[in-house]
């Protein structure tokens, strides 16, 4: 699609293509932090638990009927915010499928968590599609996404720094970063400190060829999934986001 001598035609494909995966990504619901206790000042309609360990000599004086002055509070499940950055491989063994499944992903960060995700690309060099900061329309990122070729040199540990820089950038309640990668690294040096640094890494692994990301995973502690084309990632991407 991306090579059609008809640029006329390679435009329309591309239009095409965005629309559909626009489209399945929007099948994703709405994403939510992992959920935590915390005490606020109280509601009484709220339903929630009056907190007593904060303030036991308040509770005790208003049984009495005096009134300290003093604020109850409630304990609560808070969600704090989630954020996430997409890194893709777009070296030479991560073409074909395995770039429209990147398109897929893409479309569904940007729609799932406006304002709170980065997209990185790497193959010899990184490339940041989407900065946290500048947030821009999934159907534009898709786009970019599917005009992209694979090929080059597998610079994983580059496209880990620059997710680190991302998660630093952005700090939130949970940060994810979902790589896109047979993880088959031609720069090893680096890469197991990297992915480290991550939060919570999670690797979307072509299911032919997973064998590099299992060690990787293993390594660091990260979440693998297999997929084996576009239609997949929904899945792995819910997965990914409704862990705790």
């Amino acid at each position: 699609m991306t090579n059609a001598v008809d640029e006329e035609l390679r435009r329309r494909a591309l239009m095409v293509a965005c629309s559909v995966f626009v489209d399945i990504a929007r099948g994703l619901g709405p994403a939510s932090g992992s959920g935590r206790l915390s005490s606020t000042p109280f509601d009484p309609g709220s339903g929630a638990d009056l907190d007593i360990d904060r303030a036991p000599e308040v509770l005790a004086l208003r049984r009495l009927g005096v009134d300290s002055g003093d604020e109850l509070h409630q304990i609560d499940w808070a969600h704090p915010p989630t954020s996430v950055c997409l890194v893709i491989d777009r070296s030479g063994s991560m073409s074909g499928a395995a770039l429209a499944t990147a398109a897929l992903a893409a479309a569904a960060v940007c729609l799932r968590l406006p304002g709170r995700h980065g997209v990185v690309s790497f193959a010899g060099e990184v490339t940041r599609h989407v900065d946290p900061a500048e947030p821009r329309e999934a159907e534009e990122v898709v786009s970019e996404i599917l005009g992209l070729r694979g090929h080059g040199t597998t610079g994983l540990r580059a496209g880990l720094e620059a997710a680190v820089e991302v998660e630093l950038s952005r700090p939130a309640g949970r940060h994810i970063t979902v790589v896109l990668s047979d993880c088959r690294a031609t720069d090893d040096g680096g890469v197991l400190a990297a992915a480290a640094m991550l939060s919570d890494l999670v690797i979307l692994a072509p299911a032919e060829d997973t064998t590099a990301a299992e060690v990787l995973a293993d390594r660091v502690g990260a979440h693998l999934e297999r997929v084996a084309g576009p239609g997949d990632v929904v899945r792995a991407l819910g997965g990914a986001f409704s862990r705790r």
